[in-house]
């Protein structure tokens, strides 16, 4: 929700990359919309804004539901409760407004907090916002070892859904660029078996973007 609600604040995001690592149990979501701010909020102890939404409680907005809003969710809490079910979670972002690149770490639930590293960002970088967490799978199953697959074909059936609803926006899953047409596979689904429905997705999807490691 954080990316396709941010395409419509950036008009300038164009890509978004997702990476589900079904080996590793990590997930990776990066876009090239408007980084976080990289400053010290003033009503906050001073604490880094990136640190604030994606490492505190109750630190947020889109509370309101008398407001008309572009965007769905509660600002925040899907990031945090991310965090929170999380083995590692680390936010990465790039603010080319004041030329500096944010990059912080939560481990174990969000209980330990590493300290932000604050650098320079590189000459000519855009903005950008890196999001990569480790699912910690005991907190779901005790017997389950890895991501579920129905799990595994929800998220990459959002970023399908975020392909379509979004033609100016490339969408990347494990590397290879989504197109929307492989959104009319949708029209088939009513007529599979029960049996059929519950892999269907996910193997039509991790067959055709599978994940492959660098390494």
């Amino acid at each position: 929700m954080l990316y396709m609600t941010r395409s419509n604040i950036s008009p300038e995001q164009d890509r978004i990359e997702v990476t589900i690592d079904e080996k590793r149990n990590v997930i990776s979501v990066w876009n090239n919309g408007k980084g976080i701010p990289v400053i010290r909020h003033a009503q906050y102890e001073g604490i880094y804004i990136p640190e604030l939404v994606m490492g505190n409680l109750l630190a947020g907005s889109n509370f309101d539901d008398s407001e008309k809003r572009l965007g769905g969710g509660r600002h925040g809490y899907g990031a945090k409760l991310t965090n929170i079910f999380s083995h590692a979670f680390t936010v990465e972002t790039g603010d080319s407004v004041r030329q500096l690149l944010y990059r912080q770490t939560w481990r174990d639930n969000m209980s330990v907090r590493e300290p932000a590293a604050v650098t320079p960002l590189a000459a000519g970088t855009m903005d950008y916002t890196r999001i990569t967490f480790s699912v910690d799978i005991a907190r779901f199953s005790k017997q389950a070892k890895k991501l579920d697959k129905d799990i595994v074909a929800l998220w990459a059936r959002r970023v399908l859904d975020v392909a379509g609803c979004n033609p100016g926006i490339k969408c990347f899953l494990n590397g290879r660029l989504v197109k929307v047409s492989s959104q009319l596979a949708r029209t088939l689904f009513p007529l599979l078996t029960h049996e059929e429905r519950v892999d269907a997705p996910r193997k039509h999807v991790m067959r055709e973007y599978p994940y492959t490691s660098a390494g």
